[in-house]
């Protein structure tokens, strides 16, 4: 038997859910045995736990806004520079690259112009915003791991070398059981109709978004004792900030920290951010209203850049809208309960909008396996780009 290969790949996440998917590919790659493999770069605890030589911990710097790029500039900008200096001083087989499309497509092109071939898992989602953008991608990237299906043809048409994984979290909420070990709070809930408040994961988003999710929850709680409100939040950090706005807003919703699943399978309905929470709801079945309050510097740009007619990725995977969405710059609560309330209540409407879930969940659930095919895609690639630098130096 010859020498087994090495590859060494430089990988940044930058949030939770990047360091998510990072170490479950890490894990993916790792079980090629005909290589060898080390991981170093920038991402999180859950990478740094599955063998990556962990650089900075980018996923604690989820990114939100206009203010908050401002805010944290200054160690972004840092992290930057000692990363290019790092690719340039130590090139890997591969820079490959999660989610957090600010950061990393400006590493990207510096580190094509340094001769490293760059690989995207979860790609960047410029057909949302500016979806001019797309023809200046095979500048920066070599092979993109895709994770939903039409942005196979869409970057391929722009010339990149692209292939559909299936989506990391469909995978992921298929593994799992939740009939069994429903924590208590949601058990006690159900006993009427339960509705959940998800307001997103990156504090700027919380502090927009729930004290408009908690006026309707009053209202609503006002007008029948049958609705029952739970909020999920994914760590006590964020609990402490979710407890301040309620005590501000005279509504305290029990707070459930970690079983953000649970609480979307059990769920009559959900007020929830735009994001990937949505889509998990969208696993589920759950009715909902994705509800998106942005600054008004984000608001004026995204009236330029927006290039879909909907901005939450249920609606843009059917082409129509199958749920209630709002973006909004002011705390108008009273549009979002309106636009809420024909699916808080049994009948047609109710059940079109599971039948249309049921839709785009069939679609998202046909191919499985996100993280196996996109490590095959990415060994793949590294053995037909070591076969060609080879024959090129021969």
């Amino acid at each position: 038997m010859g020498e087994k290969k090495k590859y060494h790949l430089y990988m940044i996440a930058g949030e939770p859910s990047g360091d998510f998917h990072g170490a479950s590919l890490i894990r993916e790659l790792q079980n090629f045995s005909t290589a060898e493999w080390s991981f170093e770069g920038l991402g999180g605890p859950e990478m740094a736990k599955n063998g990556m030589k962990l650089h900075f911990p980018l996923a604690d710097y989820p990114i939100m806004g206009i203010g908050e790029v401002f805010r944290h500039f200054p160690t972004i900008s840092r992290i930057y520079l000692q990363t290019l200096r790092q690719l340039r001083n130590q090139p890997p087989s591969a820079l490959v690259l999660i989610d957090y499309p600010g950061f990393n497509l400006r590493v990207a092109a510096k580190a094509k112009k340094m001769g490293i071939p760059v690989i995207y898992y979860i790609s960047p989602q410029i057909w949302a915003w500016w979806k001019s953008r797309i023809k200046r991608l095979p500048q920066k990237v070599d092979k993109m791991l895709v994770i939903l299906p039409f942005e196979e043809d869409l970057f391929r048409n722009a010339g990149i070398d692209a292939e559909y994984v299936g989506h990391p979290t469909f995978d992921h909420l298929a593994s799992q059981d939740f009939s069994q070990n429903i924590p208590l709070p949601i058990q006690e809930a159900k006993k009427g109709k339960l509705i959940s408040l998800l307001p997103g994961s990156r504090s700027k988003e919380i502090e927009l978004n729930l004290p408009i999710m908690l006026e309707v929850a009053k209202e609503l709680s006002s007008q029948s004792p049958e609705f029952t409100f739970l909020i999920g939040t994914i760590n006590e950090e964020k609990k402490n900030l979710i407890e301040k706005i309620c005590r501000d807003r005279g509504f305290t919703p029990p707070i459930l920290v970690g079983k953000t699943h649970y609480l979307m399978a059990h769920s009559y309905f959900a007020f929830v951010t735009s994001g990937t929470a949505s889509l998990e709801l969208t696993y589920f079945q759950t009715p909902m209203l994705v509800h998106y309050r942005v600054d008004r510097w984000m608001a004026a740009l995204g009236k330029i850049i927006l290039s879909t007619p909907y901005f939450s990725l249920p609606n843009i995977l059917a082409g129509r809208e199958i749920v209630p969405e709002i973006l909004s710059v002011s705390e108008d609560w009273k549009k979002v309960l309106e636009r809420a309330l024909p699916l808080l209540k049994d009948g047609e409407e109710r059940e079109k909008a599971v039948s249309d879930l049921k839709e785009v969940c069939q679609l998202l659930s046909k191919k499985k396996g996100a993280s196996r095919n996109a490590a095959q895609g990415i060994y793949r690639f590294l053995e037909f780009h070591s076969q060609d630098s080879n024959s090129k130096g021969q």
